[in-house]
């Protein structure tokens, strides 16, 4: 059976302050039932334990879609962290900026995809050159929550979206990258 706590308890419970709770929640910690004036937090423990022990890593861990990996310091996952939240974002802010600069669409989504690849790649070899274990950054970090909303962005610029076309405009644009490597 659920034990279904309130804000104050939840905290107590998983030794860490309300706003700490607080900025878990704005991270994807479960609630039962958000609170609201004259109505309290509600959390279950078990499922708010087991988030903690998903998404909240050590010092020297990263934690990505609810698995830690663990490297050598702390430093190691910070740089990872980093490097890995940086490669998430800029291919969505590049295909942004094309778009806002007049781009096409299809050149967007072109740009987008191969830049996050290539740069992904760049940075996993970079850090395994420099004693980092082998690391998938785009499978670590590139997850749902950065994915450009391709239908939005074409329609607040007067475009429209075809993901086959767009696919089509990046496979011609990706051979043209590989036969000038």
């Amino acid at each position: 059976m659920a034990q279904i706590v309130n804000r104050k308890q939840a905290a107590s419970y998983c030794g860490v302050s309300l706003p700490t709770l607080d900025a878990w929640v704005k991270k994807g910690c479960p609630y039962v039932q958000r609170g609201s004036k004259g109505k309290e937090w509600k959390f279950d423990l078990a499922l708010v334990s087991a988030w903690r022990d998903r998404y909240v890593a050590k010092p020297n861990e990263v934690v990505v879609d609810g698995a830690a990996i663990e490297l050598d310091s702390r430093e190691q996952a910070a740089v990872v962290s980093a490097v890995g939240n940086l490669i998430a974002r800029v291919g969505k802010i590049t295909a942004e900026m094309i778009v806002l600069a007049g781009g096409s669409i299809e050149t967007a989504y072109a740009a987008e995809q191969l830049v996050t690849i290539k740069l992904s790649d760049v940075a996993e070899e970079d850090l395994e050159g420099r004693k980092f274990a082998p690391l998938d950054l785009m499978e670590m970090f590139c997850l749902r929550q950065f994915e450009v909303d391709w239908d939005r962005l074409a329609k607040e610029a007067g475009l429209a979206f075809d993901p086959d076309v767009c696919d089509a405009h990046m496979t011609s644009l990706d051979d043209k990258w590989t036969c000038r490597k």
